[in-house]
């Protein structure tokens, strides 16, 4: 029998870090106490499912800005994004039990982070690899706080 190869890169280890948040996202318990979430949460979710589907941007900007909706400042928001839609379901960083949610994003960060710094082929790259993974997380986000429609 083959053991797991554990992850030792970088980018595996936030691919692994989102596939646990996702992962625990699922758990019925995790469910049963967004099912309690207050009404802040189901309301992030429907909000964020719609646009998600529509591809519409929010009706509310501060300033328009096409650049942030793009690229880097774009995934930097929506990482943004995702970290209070769970801070709302589960509370701040510290007085939460879901350390693996907190730890995906931490990863997420972190990757942005990098990619801010590389060449313009290898940073659309790990930008796709980084939208793939928000896509995960705020869809497991969503499942759990409402229900599939």
């Amino acid at each position: 029998m083959a053991a797991k190869k554990k992850p030792t890169s970088s980018a595996e280890l936030g691919i692994v870090a989102v596939q646990l948040a996702v992962k625990a996202l699922k758990n019925p318990a995790v469910q049963e106490h967004l099912s309690r979430a207050p009404a802040a949460v189901l309301e992030w979710a429907a909000e964020r499912r719609e646009q998600l589907r529509s591809g519409k941007l929010p009706a509310v900007m501060s300033r328009l800005n096409p650049a942030d909706r793009f690229g880097q400042r774009g995934l930097e928001r929506r990482i943004e994004l995702v970290g209070d839609g769970i801070t709302l379901a589960f509370g701040e960083r510290s007085s939460t039990s879901r350390a693996e949610l907190w730890t995906a994003l931490d990863e997420l960060e972190k990757s942005i982070a990098v990619a801010g710094g590389l060449p313009m082929v290898k940073r659309k790259r790990l930008h796709m690899r980084i939208d793939n993974q928000l896509d995960e997380l705020e869809g497991g986000l969503i499942d759990a706080v409402l229900p599939k429609s």
